[in-house]
C-alpha cells in the first residue's frame, strides 16, 4: 500500500483494477476476531453510537460525569471505541486503543480514567497526596492543550490537572512550581516531560497510569525522548499503560506486542478505513498543452504550471462547496507558503478567503492564534464568532502587515487553514465542522492520507475531501486508493493477529 503513495508502480493498480469504475461508497463490511495475547475487541458494527447507552457501561459513570456529558452534548450513548474500551482502562489494564480519527478516542479513555481516580479517593476517604498519578503524553503542543482542555472539563471534584509544554510563554520554571503544588493528571509533550523528569521535580513514583497518545508517530521516532520517561517508570510493574492512535502500521504493533506481551488490543471498525459519511472527489490537475499563435506566425506550446491549475482548481471548489472551514494540506512547510502565496493572489483584499497557516515556520502564538480563529472566536478579545456576526478578527497569514486587524463579517467568511501533518494528529479545532479537506500534495503513505480526510466527517457528520493529483502515474494510482477507500477497504493492512 506505501507503494502506492510513494512511487505509484501499477502491481496494486493491476490487484484493484476492477475498482477503476468509482463506485459509490458501500457500507463497510469486516468480520475479524483474532487472538492477541488475550483477547481481541473488534466492534462489528459500522454506525458511530454504541447501541449501549453510557449508564449501561460497566461500572457505569458517576453522576457527576454524566452531567459533564450532558454539558458537552456527549449524548445518552458512548462512541463505539469509547464503550470496548470502557471497562478495561477503568480496571487499570493496559491496552491499547486504536480507531479512525474523530471516533471519541480522547474520551475512551480520559473518562473511565478520571472515574477510577475518583473512586480510589472515595474509598480512601481523602485526596491524594499531590503526586502525579497519570502522565499523558502527546506529540505536539496542540494535541497536548486539546487533551488537557477535555482533561479539565471532565476532571471531578479534587482531581488536578496541568499541562507541561514548551514554549516562551510556559517556563519549565513555573511548571515544576505547579509540580510541587499538587498534580493528579499531567498532560506534557515528551520533550518537556523528559527535561521536567531530569530537572523540574516530576517524579514518576506514584505514576498509575502512562498514556501515549498517538504513539505510532512517537514510537517509530526517536526524538520524542521516550527512552528516559521508559527509564523512569521500569521499576513499576503495577504502572498501566494505555496506547492511542487512529493508525497501527505493523511495526508499531509488534514492538508493542514484543515490550507488552499481555497488552489487550481494542480496535474500532473503523481503523485504517475512512469515514462512513465522507465523500471523496478526485481532480486531474495534469497540464495542457495549449498552442497559440506567436507574433510571428510561429507555432509555440505553453504549458500551464501544475500549481496554477491547482489554484484553479481549489479555489472553484471551494467556491462551488460554499462552506465555512477548509483545512488544505500540503507535504511541507515550503509548499504551504507557496499555496498561501498562490491564493493571496486571487484574493488579495482578503474578501473571499481567511488563509490561516499552520506550520513550523510560524511561531506558536501566531499558530495557537490561528487555530483560534479557525475554530470561530476572535484570538485579540476571545469572543465567539459563531454567536457573533462581526467581530474584529486579527488576520493569521505570514505575509502582508504583521498585527493589523480588519472587521470580518464572519457570516459569509470561509476560513482556510493551509497546514502541514501538524494539524492532522488529533487536533478536533475547539470541536468546530470541518466541511471540506484539499489534498493539496498527495499523502506520502496510508497514515498520513487516514489523518488527513480524517479531519472531516468526523464524529458521525459528513465532510468532503478533494484529492488534487497530476501525472498519468500519480492520478491511476490514487484513484486506485480513492475507490478502495470507498469500498470500505482497509488502506493499510492491519497488523498479523490484530
Amino acid at each position: 500500500v506505501h507503494v502506492l503513495f510513494l512511487s505509484f508502480t501499477f502491481i496494486g493498480m493491476l490487484l484493484t483494477a476492477a475498482l477503476l469504475g468509482l463506485t459509490q461508497t458501500t457500507p463497510h463490511h469486516r468480520s475479524l476476531v483474532r487472538r492477541f495475547s488475550g483477547d481481541v475487541v473488534d466492534i462489528q458494527k459500522q454506525h458511530f453510537f454504541s447501541r449501549k447507552e453510557w449508564s449501561d457501561l460497566s461500572p457505569p459513570p458517576s453522576q457527576e460525569s454524566m452531567n459533564v456529558l450532558s454539558e458537552m452534548d456527549a449524548g445518552i450513548r458512548p462512541s463505539k471505541i469509547q464503550a470496548a474500551s470502557w471497562s478495561d482502562v477503568h480496571s487499570g489494564r493496559s491496552c491499547m486503543i486504536a480507531e479512525q480519527t474523530g471516533s471519541g478516542k480522547t474520551l475512551a479513555y480520559l473518562l473511565p480514567l478520571m472515574e477510577r481516580f475518583a473512586a480510589e479517593e472515595k474509598e480512601a476517604g481523602s485526596t491524594s497526596n499531590g503526586r502525579v498519578r497519570a502522565l499523558i503524553i502527546c506529540p505536539t503542543t496542540e494535541l497536548s492543550v486539546q487533551v488537557a482542555s477535555v482533561a479539565r472539563a471532565i476532571s471531578p471534584k479534587g482531581i488536578r490537572v496541568a499541562l507541561a509544554t514548551g514554549g516562551p510563554d510556559r517556563p519549565m520554571k513555573t511548571q515544576s512550581e505547579m509540580l510541587r503544588e499538587g498534580v493528579d493528571v499531567m498532560v506534557a509533550t515528551s520533550g518537556r516531560a523528559a527535561a521536567l523528569l531530569e530537572h523540574g521535580g516530576l517524579c514518576l513514583d506514584f505514576v498509575s497510569t502512562l498514556v501515549l497518545d498517538e504513539v505510532d508517530v512517537m514510537v517509530l521516532d526517536s526524538s520524542f525522548r521516550l527512552q528516559a520517561i521508559g527509564q523512569a517508570l521500569s521499576a513499576s510493574e503495577q504502572c498501566q499503560f494505555v496506547f492511542v492512535s487512529a493508525t497501527m502500521p505493523p511495526g508499531v504493533f509488534e514492538q508493542l506486542k514484543v515490550e507488552f506481551p499481555t497488552l489487550r488490543f481494542i480496535k474500532g471498525p473503523g481503523l485504517h478505513r475512512i469515514p462512513m459519511n465522507l465523500g471523496l472527489n478526485l481532480v486531474d490537475c495534469s497540464p495542457e498543452k495549449q498552442i497559440q499563435m506567436s507574433s510571428s506566425s510561429n507555432m509555440k506550446q505553453q504549458t500551464e504550471s501544475v500549481d496554477d491549475i491547482k489554484r484553479r482548481a481549489a479555489v472553484r471548489l471551494m467556491e462551488e462547496r460554499g462552506v465555512k472551514r477548509t483545512v488544505i494540506f500540503c507535504n511541507s512547510m515550503a509548499n504551504c507558503r507557496k499555496v498561501e502565496n498562490l491564493l493571496r493572489r486571487v484574493d488579495r483584499k482578503g474578501s473571499k478567503f481567511s488563509l490561516l497557516p499552520h506550520h513550523s515556520a510560524i511561531n506558536e502564538k501566531q499558530r495557537r492564534q490561528n487555530l483560534v480563529v479557525f475554530g470561530g472566536k476572535s484570538p485579540d478579545i476571545g469572543i465567539d464568532t459563531r454567536r457573533a456576526n462581526t467581530r474584529e478578527v486579527r488576520r493569521g497569514g505570514s505575509g502582508g502587515k504583521r498585527g493589523k486587524s480588519k472587521p470580518i463579517d464572519t457570516t459569509n467568511q470561509h476560513f482556510v487553514l493551509i497546514c502541514t501533518d501538524r494539524a492532522a494528529r488529533g487536533v478536533d479545532f475547539d470541536g468546530v465542522t470541518v466541511e471540506h479537506v484539499v489534498l493539496w500534495d498527495w499523502p506520502r503513505n496510508p497514515s498520513e492520507f487516514l489523518r488527513r480526510v480524517g479531519r472531516t466527517a468526523r464524529a458521525g457528520s459528513t465532510g468532503f475531501v478533494s484529492a488534487l493529483v497530476s501525472g498519468h502515474h500519480q492520478v491511476s494510482a490514487a484513484r486506485v486508493v480513492i475507490d478502495s477507500a470507498r469500498n470500505g477497504d482497509h488502506l493499510e493492512a492491519l497488523p498479523k493477529d490484530a
